[in-house]
């Protein structure tokens, strides 16, 4: 009988240690599972930021970028108009208004309330030469320039961008319907118009040097243009900067100071710098490929 209880007390003991055993098991795997739907949870929420961000990016316009024409208008607007910055408070200011759609990526409709000007009523009534911020976010840099003409800052700057090539932009263009050479060159200005009013504004201090790194700026652009953003890369090295390209068009190769040719071929087969110096020290390599097309470029 004692043989029986103490059996019995084993396997009673047996079976609360399996039980603990299988509790622990189960408490694990529901932390395991808390863990990866709170894990799960945390990335739906960063993909949704995400997304709010992008969108929110591509709801601006570059006018961003033109931080001279906007914002000279909007601080001569009296504060009882605004709401923050006047905008239209249907479209926060975006000119359109963001649709969800079940099944489909979200899509943009034209504001009815602003009827696509980004602004509020009693803002768009502030004139400036006949002219309201929504008006002027409806020009071209073109129309800009002229209509800033008697503001020297502003002036000068649109005068740069119409030396780019940049003339036919709107001012308030979305930002991503602007190619990479586009928003390169639009980058190049901001920085040649800095450097600009460094060396007017601060007489006494040396401006700081800087490096410029630009991957393809005369994509897309015609030959006119090319060459004006051949003199806009002229007026950085002028201030004092140090401009790399990497570029495949010759007209700008022509233009370097020093040249660094890579290949002799494509992939596996390149790679390699064949030669390197003046542009006209290159046109005597005989293994560049560049070099019967720089030589044309040089003559003309």
């Amino acid at each position: 009988m004692l043989v029986g209880a103490v059996v019995l007390k084993m396997i009673h003991h047996h079976f609360f240690l399996t039980f603990l055993q299988t509790v622990r098991v189960m408490v694990h795997k529901m932390e395991k599972v808390e863990m990866e739907k709170a894990e799960t949870e945390k990335v739906e929420t960063e993909k949704v930021k995400e997304k709010e961000r992008v969108e929110n990016l591509n709801s601006n316009s570059i006018k961003a970028n033109f931080t001279f024409a906007v914002p000279y208008i909007e601080n001569r607007l009296p504060k009882k108009t605004n709401n923050s910055s006047g905008q239209c408070p249907e479209c926060r200011g975006n000119g359109r208004i963001k649709l969800e759609m079940d099944f489909l990526p979200s899509t943009w409709t034209h504001c009815d309330g602003c009827n696509g000007k980004r602004y509020n009523p009693a803002t768009l009534e502030i004139r400036y030469n006949g002219r309201s911020i929504g008006d002027v976010l409806a020009m071209t840099i073109d129309e800009a320039a002229e209509f800033f003409s008697a503001h020297g800052k502003l002036h000068r700057t649109l005068s740069l961008l119409k030396d780019t090539g940049l003339g036919y932009l709107q001012i308030g263009q979305p930002s991503p319907t602007l190619s990479g050479g586009e928003a390169q060159r639009i980058k190049l200005v901001t920085e040649l118009t800095r450097g600009r009013i460094s060396r007017t504004a601060v007489k006494t201090r040396k401006p700081q040097a800087n490096l410029y790194l630009i991957e393809e700026p005369s994509i897309g652009l015609h030959l006119e243009d090319v060459k004006k953003l051949i003199d806009v890369l002229h007026r950085l090295v002028d201030e004092g900067h140090t401009v790399v390209v990497v570029e495949h068009h010759t007209g700008i190769m022509a233009e370097a100071d020093n040249m660094i040719d890579m290949g002799p071929e494509a992939g596996d087969a390149g790679g390699r710098i064949v030669a390197q110096g003046p542009p006209e020290k290159i046109l005597t390599s005989k293994v560049s490929r560049t070099a019967p097309f720089l030589r044309s470029a040089l003559k003309s």
